[in-house]
């Protein structure tokens, strides 16, 4: 036994924005994101201010455990994500193989659980989408969807007019990446954002052969849908099933539960064939206009209304570029990071919820009825509320709000109605006290 060596092969990380971000401050008074901090920022807030396991529990697939256990592979949680190490012998030339033989079609698959009820909340996350997937996270390189190491999520999707886009969600303009500022169709209530590959709406992809479609929140009773047509196309483009339904006069369908776990059935056949598992497209078409194209990922091994927040799927093989876990003779791979080598460390970024914020004031402070506008807040004299002009993430962190301005307000008081103050010195010690979702 004692001769016995295990290597990492792989570990993920699940880095969540809101437990992560804002520890940090830069020059210029502005709260860093966790993607911002140097090196040692970034191992100081890991290894004392977050332990992953309190939010997210990842376990690996029925099938996947009994293929480790073949393979000699163990795997574990740690405060950050996955952890995943393999027996191995070492080479002559310093290297490591494999003690069982990987083949290059090898995947492994985990299920990623939430543990926290409140987790959506705090999370960057399309809550009402037409596809209620989830998410789906893999090191395979597609070229089509090329993702940047080490994050694991691919690209947003581009914008498309036609469909609403939730709050905070991102999408692609012309290669810029944009940010929702409030639910909305229109391009011009996208920001342009610095974008750190995060996990977003295009990662939304695997499904239950059994779901609930959402029809668009465009969809209502102005716009009614009167007639729905779901299509169901192998990679190829052949078409597998079309799931058809039309609705009456003042029905104004919220939805249409769509089956696919089987094909439909064929003269001659006693039973219609099963639908396998694996990636697909689904067309959809509202009153005979097509409406959206989906790709998306197919699984028997999913239900509805579960506690599932992801799948993790990871290719044992030395074809996807800096997503490889093994080089070409199939010794496992190793990067050299932060100055050491080590095994590849993937990352799954979630983002923190993007809001509007709103400052209550304690009873000490005081704000006149005709106070601001101020840079980036304005006020609201009949809740007596300082309300951001701009979604912000909400964070773990405690904030202290200073509100700048370059010229003085008129703040007048029943004994000096002349009196002038500096804003950023009247206000520069607010605090936020009370926090309201929108």
């Amino acid at each position: 036994m004692s001769d016995l060596i295990y290597k990492r092969i792989f570990e993920v990380r699940i880095l969540h924005g809101y437990y992560l971000d804002h520890w940090y401050w830069s020059a210029d008074n502005t709260p860093k994101i966790f993607q911002e901090y140097g090196p040692e920022e970034q191992a100081f807030v890991l290894e004392n201010k977050y332990d992953v396991r309190q939010h997210f529990f990842v376990e690996p697939s029925e099938s996947t455990q009994k293929r480790m256990k073949g393979l000699k592979i163990k795997w574990q949680l740690t405060p950050f994500g996955l952890l995943v190490g393999q027996e191995v012998v070492r080479s002559s030339g310093g290297s490591y193989l494999p003690r069982s033989s990987i083949s290059a079609d090898t995947r492994l698959t985990f299920k990623i659980r939430i543990r926290d009820g409140q987790l959506y909340n705090r999370t960057n996350h399309a809550l009402k989408p037409t596809l209620p997937a989830y998410y789906y996270f893999s090191n395979i390189q597609d070229g089509n969807l090329a993702k940047e190491y080490p994050s694991l999520s691919v690209l947003p999707s581009p914008f498309n007019p036609e469909r609403s886009w939730e709050m905070g969600e991102f999408a692609r303009d012309n290669g810029v990446i944009r940010m929702a500022r409030r639910s909305t169709q229109d391009i011009n209530d996208l920001a342009t954002i610095s974008f750190q590959n995060w996990a977003n709406t295009a990662d939304r992809k695997a499904l239950p052969k059994t779901f609930f479609y959402r029809f668009d929140a465009k969809y209502d009773v102005n716009q009614p849908v009167i007639k729905a047509q779901f299509t169901l196309l192998s990679p190829d483009g052949t078409i597998v099933k079309t799931i058809g339904q039309e609705y009456g006069a003042g029905m104004h369908p919220s939805g249409q539960r769509l089956d696919f776990q089987s094909k439909d059935k064929e003269a001659g056949q006693i039973q219609p064939l099963p639908i396998a598992d694996g990636p697909y497209r689904l067309d959809v078409r509202i009153n005979n206009l097509l409406f959206e194209q989906r790709e998306i990922l197919l699984r028997s091994d999913l239900t509805e209304n579960s506690s599932v927040f992801g799948l993790l799927e990871i290719a044992c093989r030395a074809t996807d570029g800096d997503f490889s876990l093994l080089e070409a003779d199939g010794s496992l791979r190793r990067r050299i990071q932060n100055g050491k080598a080590s095994c590849p460390v993937f990352e799954i970024r979630v983002p923190a919820r993007q809001t509007y914020w709103r400052y209550n004031f304690r009873d000490k402070h005081t704000m006149p009825a005709q106070a601001g506008p101020f840079d980036g807040m304005e006020y609201d004299g009949e809740t007596k509320q300082l309300i951001t002009t701009n979604p912000r993430r909400l964070t773990l962190t405690k904030e202290r709000l200073t509100l700048t301005a370059t010229s003085a307000v008129h703040l007048p008081t029943p004994d000096r109605p002349d009196l002038t103050y500096e804003r950023k010195q009247y206000f520069s010690e607010l605090y936020l006290s009370t926090l309201k979702l929108d």
